[in-house]
């Protein structure tokens, strides 16, 4: 007898080695195919207009001449992205099956994979501990970061493009309004303080797994800030500030559940803001005696609200801030002063810690920090995705609130130089 056994049979006794990443896609794939045929059934029998993004597709390819190609594959691209997010976006408010099951994957892809979703990243997390949190990135703010230089004629050509027949052309040069507006504003004798806002990743660059130790920032900002000085507008650039904070062993620039930045970052940039606008502009006398009142804020912020988790598991813990309302002397909430000699034009950056909405706080936002430390009135018009252009457009609509201004600070998310739409906005 041959007791000897072959090599095929000596490989089907060893144990199978399994690479952890492995063992997640396959329990990720098992998750998307159990889901896939509940979620297209719950999708033909709500969606029964999946037909006219058929029809449209064919209709943008038909159309397509040797003239125009360029134009309409850009045009029939956007067809197709909007149809796969309208199917997404149905499939989320409309799949009970998805509703119940979404949250526990994306708890799933989150804890084990790192991976978040098609709005917040996942940073790196420290150490290989599992239930360590990753840090929660804004995607808009990181692509601004990493992608190409903003004011690459290229980019700017391309953009230009993406816009569907039919569509106002899209102005991606944030240069030409930002001119305009200055050059209408020295018309009235005001000066125009440019203010970006950098994200959260570039004050914590670890966040996103760079070694730096200074702010990141997109190749085209430099540039563009350059231009704005030769051109005579005032640049007020925080990143400095808001790294200051970051190194400092007890303090954040930013939160860790939200894209903005903290109560200490904000009242740290409104002091120097106030101390630049005394040096460039002849202000009126003090004539506002503001308190401030400290209040603790307990909750989870906008990054984590996007990943839309299980409420009973929420993976990420509360957190703390301490916020400070500006009231006047007999304690009423600080009020916008339409007529102020200093008005503000922000996005959420300025309201994050004034709009009730957003449940960090009430009056403790940039514009009350700046009149605090001013000791006068500020005026402000604020977007919260708005301010490349609808908090200008507020402006030329209500361009009596620049009567008695002597200062304008133009506060913009650096993002929005990167994504925004910058047209030329005149003002009466």
């Amino acid at each position: 007898m041959n007791d000897r056994r072959s090599s095929t049979d000596d490989t089907r006794m060893q144990p199978v080695q399994v690479h952890p990443w492995v063992a997640r896609m396959l329990v990720i794939s098992s998750l998307a195919a159990v889901l896939a045929v509940p979620a297209w059934r719950q999708l033909a029998t709500t969606h029964p207009s999946l037909d006219d993004l058929r029809a449209e597709l064919a209709s943008s390819t038909e159309s397509s001449t040797p003239d125009v190609g360029l134009q309409q594959a850009l045009a029939w691209n956007h067809t197709l992205q909007r149809g796969i997010e309208w199917i997404e976006t149905g499939l989320e408010d409309s799949s009970p099956v998805l509703q119940t099951a979404l949250p526990t994957v994306q708890w799933i892809l989150l804890r084990f994979g790192g991976i978040g979703n098609e709005t917040v990243y996942a940073g790196p997390r420290r150490g290989t501990d599992p239930s360590r949190e990753s840090p929660l990135i804004l995607r808009k703010g990181f692509d601004h970061l990493v992608g190409p230089p903003f004011l690459d004629p290229k980019v700017l050509e391309r953009r230009r493009r993406s816009q569907p027949s039919g569509r106002a052309p899209l102005e991606p040069d944030p240069r030409p309004a930002l001119l305009d507006l200055h050059r209408r504003l020295q018309a009235r004798n005001i000066e125009l303080i440019f203010m970006p806002v950098p994200t959260h990743g570039a004050i914590h660059p670890a966040a996103l797994g760079s070694g730096s130790s200074g702010p990141l920032r997109n190749p085209s900002l430099g540039p563009l800030l350059d231009d704005l000085r030769r051109a005579g507008i005032h640049v007020f650039d925080p990143s400095e500030l808001l790294s200051r904070i970051a190194g400092a062993s007890d303090s954040e620039a930013y939160l860790s559940t939200d894209s903005h930045w903290s109560p200490t970052a904000i009242d740290t940039v409104a002091e120097a803001l106030a101390a630049r606008i005394h040096g460039l502009v002849s202000l009126p006398p003090a004539d506002r005696d503001w308190t401030r009142a400290p209040f603790e804020r307990r909750g989870r912020g906008d990054l984590w609200q996007a990943l839309k988790l299980p409420a009973d598991r929420p993976l990420y813990a509360e957190e703390k801030v301490r916020v400070h309302e500006v009231t006047t002397w007999d304690g009423r909430l600080w009020t916008a002063k339409r007529g102020a000699p200093v008005l503000l034009l922000g996005d959420s950056f300025s309201t994050v810690y004034s709009d009730p909405a957003l449940h960090w706080g009430r009056a403790a936002g940039l514009a009350e920090q700046l009149a605090y430390h001013l000791l006068l009135d500020v005026d402000r018009i604020a977007r919260p995705d708005g301010s490349s252009d609808q908090v200008r457009r507020d402006l030329a609509r209500q361009s009596e609130r620049l009567h008695e201004a002597k200062v304008v600070v133009y506060q913009v998310a650096t993002r929005e130089l990167s994504f925004g739409h910058w047209p030329v906005i005149p003002l009466p």
